[in-house]
């Protein structure tokens, strides 16, 4: 199985710019560095640090923000096969569409058969 690769970037929605100007100033800084080390390195913070509103935010964007990193992590596995651990294998190559419909017979197909 391949390693997840060191992740470089993260989405940050303008919900959690909003949700942050509503901190106490004081914490504004701490949470978007939380909100950081959660997306890039999977570091979850001490919420307890957090005010109640805080707290709140917090469990509010979470849910995002790890549901992102999964979807970055499946991607670093091989993507729409991650769940395989890694490539498509032989058998699931080509055209799948081609694999459910059988071959006509050669027999009973004129442009084959003269």
């Amino acid at each position: 199985m391949s390693e997840i690769k060191e992740r470089t970037a993260f989405t940050f929605y303008r919900t959690f710019c909003e949700g942050v100007k509503t901190l106490p100033e004081n914490e504004q800084l701490e949470f978007l560095w939380a909100v950081i080390d959660l997306a890039l390195d999977n570091r979850e913070p001490n919420e307890n640090t957090f005010s109640a509103l805080g707290r709140i935010f917090w469990r509010m964007i979470k849910p995002n923000i790890v549901a992102d990193r999964r979807k970055f992590e499946n991607g670093c596995k091989g993507g729409k096969y991650g769940h395989l651990g890694g490539a498509p294998s032989e058998k699931m190559k080509g055209n799948q569409n081609a694999r459910k419909h059988p071959k006509t017979n050669p027999k009973t197909n004129p442009k084959t058969n003269p």
